[in-house]
């Protein structure tokens, strides 16, 4: 029986780095996550492994449905470099619980008796250390329960993320300059130019491209190997390639031979880890009528090489459609997105095309 407060290295607890853990609560409506931490924040929003998300990107930490946890921490990205198993109740301290504690191996961590009013507990914590990984048992927590656990981690509580996941118009057409937070989408006035300006900060190259679709279905793409045309389909050219921190535009010359538009950002592999999240990239979208729609980059995302940023859909003869969808590629993954006929698009389904040598190649 391990207490409070105890570390260990997984193989002095005779585990290895592919374990099972078993928590368990009495308490009907007790919930149980797994936090993948950089730094002592949520990595990326992915890392919250829970009943709504039971898989981490690549599967290294997973909640099956008879409510174990199952850790790879060799598969973790070299980024996450701790994990929290965490409890927390909508509506009662844990106390209230006639039995919380967690199992992992031959080992038991009985958690009732440190409680008092949490509603949110950190029961372990998984770590490196010199170059391998350890155990603490913990039981501490927050009265606030899940919101102020998420928070401490960096993360978004779940009800905001609720009400963000629909799209939510911006009612008007005569806009001049707005901000869209998560999923808005913004209707305007047709205009017979557009330009779309991806701006960074920090020292790296980020790549805009502009997927499209246009009005006779043909498709296809523009960005720093193909900078388009304005004479001719798809009526649509990138500026240049910048590789310092500053600027690349999209500019849509010919918005009526369109119908759909997805505009992403390529990370180039040189980069490495974090980019979108330490680069602070947004989308700036003009156009003739003097409108300015701003688009940030507001997950914390430090594991993909794509971003999708906006969506613009120009299917309408009178106006036009822009949408803040910030969708991010699965992590590590260099294929680029695509953009259906239909307007949807996916990630990690497009092809892969290296900006430079793969490192290790």
């Amino acid at each position: 029986m391990m207490q409070a407060g105890e570390r260990k290295s997984l193989a002095d607890l005779g585990l290895s780095e592919r374990l099972e853990v078993r928590a368990e609560c009495n308490l009907h409506g007790t919930d149980f996550s797994a936090f993948g931490l950089q730094g002592g924040k949520l990595a990326d929003d992915r890392y919250m492994v829970f009943y709504n998300q039971p898989r981490s990107p690549e599967g290294a930490i997973a909640l099956r449905p008879s409510g174990e946890f199952t850790f790879d921490l060799r598969a973790l990205p070299p980024a996450v470099d701790e994990v929290y198993l965490t409890a927390t109740h909508d509506e009662l301290p844990l106390s209230h619980a006639g039995r919380l504690s967690v199992s992992f191996g031959a080992h038991t961590f009985e958690v009732k008796p440190y409680l008092k009013a949490e509603k949110a507990v950190m029961l372990l914590r998984l770590y490196r250390h010199s170059g391998g990984w350890r155990l603490a048992t913990v039981a501490q927590g927050f009265n606030g329960g899940l919101a102020a656990l998420v928070q401490h981690f960096g993360g978004e509580v779940a009800e905001e993320k609720a009400v963000a996941s629909k799209p939510v118009p911006v009612p008007t057409v005569s806009l001049k300059k707005v901000t869209l937070g998560k999923s808005q989408q913004v209707t305007l006035a047709k205009s017979s130019k557009v330009e779309v300006a991806l701006e960074w900060t920090g020292n790296g190259d980020l790549d805009l491209y502009a997927f499209y679709i246009l009005k006779n279905g043909s498709s296809g793409k523009v960005y720093y190997r193909d900078l388009g045309s304005e004479s001719k389909p798809p009526f649509i050219t990138l500026d240049g390639d910048s590789k310092v921190p500053g600027k690349e535009t999209i500019t849509i010359h010919r918005p009526e031979s369109l119908r759909y538009v997805l505009i992403s950002a390529y990370s180039a592999v040189e980069n490495g880890f974090g980019a979108f999240r330490s680069y602070k990239p947004r989308a700036i979208v003009t156009d003739n009528h003097g409108n300015e729609t701003i688009l940030p980059v507001l997950n914390r995302n430090t594991f993909s090489y794509w971003v999708a940023l906006t969506h613009m859909d120009f299917s309408s003869p009178n106006e036009y459609i822009i949408k803040h969808v910030e969708t991010y590629s699965r992590s590590g993954v260099e294929n680029s997105p695509v953009l259906h006929p239909d307007g949807k698009f996916e990630m990690n389904k497009g092809p892969v095309e290296f900006k430079s040598k793969p490192l290790g190649l």
